[in-house]
């Protein structure tokens, strides 16, 4: 099958003339392209391991000071492995998020210190030092969210207890699970049943809307419900690069705060039903990176494409046992705006 690709209005009709003022006698008509895209996912999305990047077997009571073993424990990988997706048939996706780090002892071992090394949303690498340890009754987490690790060091001294490290809390004391996904497959299985050797993939699963397009709805289908273990919340954001070429996030550009409810965002027909966004993207209608003023994205004077950005937060321990959702985005394409932003 032949691909077109389109962009602005399209021109509909017999009528061939452009000037004049009358459409049904000498003035063609004019219509802009509606597209949808959609992104599959299910509850393995939701769902973290507690020692998916190192195990308690591993790192045991006096472990020394230095490098912890890292044991991915979820695709059978070893050593310093990729940010690991809830469930390998996620990987084989080709599917990618980053996430917070937790981190959990047997035993008192908040007088110890550790140092991250890895990945964030976009591969470049990042260093997180001095997180103060936990004790037996907590788990601490990073700050930074990230795609891979490279390495997790321990320092101050041998550990007090056994030291288990993932991404999700291994008791119920600690923050909720935060991880990122760009709406994207880097090839179908949810769609075709592709792998990473399959020749021109179909990549189907995405949702990336061009610039200056208009939202004219955003749906979330739910065949089957989610069954969470405990509070859990999805917004959307942002995942892109800005005028000048730099990776920014914008955790709330689609909801309004990161902590948006599912059913928040389940049909959009007017920016209103976000929420209040701003009084200029709810005149545009959900008008997509009209010359952006925000600073994080680089006070652009032109319009950027915007990478959809699921944003996840899970209750500590909660884990989804059931649930499939669809993602669908319906806009009008490379439509002019009735004022910049």
């Amino acid at each position: 099958m032949a691909k077109t690709n389109f962009s602005g209005p399209i021109t509909a009709g017999k009528i061939q003339n452009t000037t004049g003022v009358l459409p049904s006698q000498n003035v063609r008509n004019t219509g802009y392209v509606v597209m949808s895209q959609t992104f599959a996912f299910d509850d393995e999305f939701l769902n973290f391991d507690a020692d998916s990047i190192a195990t308690a077997a591993a790192n045991g009571v006096g472990t020394a000071a230095g490098l912890l073993t890292l044991t991915d424990t979820v695709d059978g990988t070893t050593a310093s492995g990729s940010f690991v997706l809830p469930n390998s048939n996620l990987d084989r996706a080709g599917v990618y998020g980053a996430a917070k780090v937790a981190i959990t002892s047997s035993g008192n071992d908040s007088v110890r210190t550790f140092v991250i090394v890895g990945t964030d949303l976009f591969g470049n690498t990042q260093t997180e030092g001095a997180i103060t340890g936990p004790n037996a009754a907590a788990t601490v987490q990073s700050t930074l969210l990230y795609r891979t690790i490279t390495s997790v060091t321990l320092v101050g001294g041998v550990s007090i207890g056994a030291i288990t490290i993932g991404y999700d809390a291994a008791n119920g004391t600690a923050a909720a699970t935060q991880a990122n996904y760009p709406l994207k497959s880097l090839w179908n299985y949810f769609s075709n049943v592709e792998s990473v050797t399959t020749s021109n993939k179909n990549l189907t699963n995405n949702i990336n809307i061009p610039a200056s397009s208009r939202i004219v709805n955003w749906r979330v289908h739910l065949p089957i419900a989610f069954d969470m273990g405990g509070a859990s919340t999805i917004g959307f954001g942002t995942s892109s690069f800005n005028n000048t070429n730099v990776p920014v996030i914008d955790l709330d550009y689609f909801t309004p705060s990161n902590a948006a409810s599912l059913k928040t965002i389940a049909t959009l027909n007017y920016a209103d039903d976000f929420g209040t966004i701003s009084a200029a993207q709810s005149v545009n209608f959900a008008n997509v990176s009209n010359a952006d003023t925000d600073p994080a994205q680089g006070n652009s004077t032109a319009a950027i494409d915007k990478e959809v950005l699921m944003v996840v937060n899970t209750a500590a321990g909660a884990a989804a046992t059931n649930g499939v959702a669809l993602i669908t985005v319906e806009y009008l394409q490379s439509v002019n705006s009735v004022r910049s932003n």
